[in-house]
């Protein structure tokens, strides 16, 4: 007859086995990430490029881009 502790255990292992994922699971949600990253940084950096090449895509409704020089 097992003892309360020694189902509990054998409970907390089966249960936190579930969340030990695969390797080949990890570099896909790794790969995933690192893509989603660049896709972000890219995007960030063409509408950067796109405001400092085409000033009039830059709205005069605040007045603090303005003051600032952002635009």
């Amino acid at each position: 007859m097992k003892t309360e502790a020694a189902i509990n255990n054998s409970e907390n292992a089966t249960g936190s086995s579930r969340i030990v994922s695969s390797k080949a699971e990890g570099i896909a949600l790794c790969t995933a990430f690192v893509l989603v990253f660049v896709f972000i940084v890219v995007g960030n950096l063409l509408t950067i490029v796109l405001f400092a090449v085409d000033r009039s895509l830059c709205k005069k409704k605040f007045a603090s881009s303005h003051q600032y020089g952002i635009c």
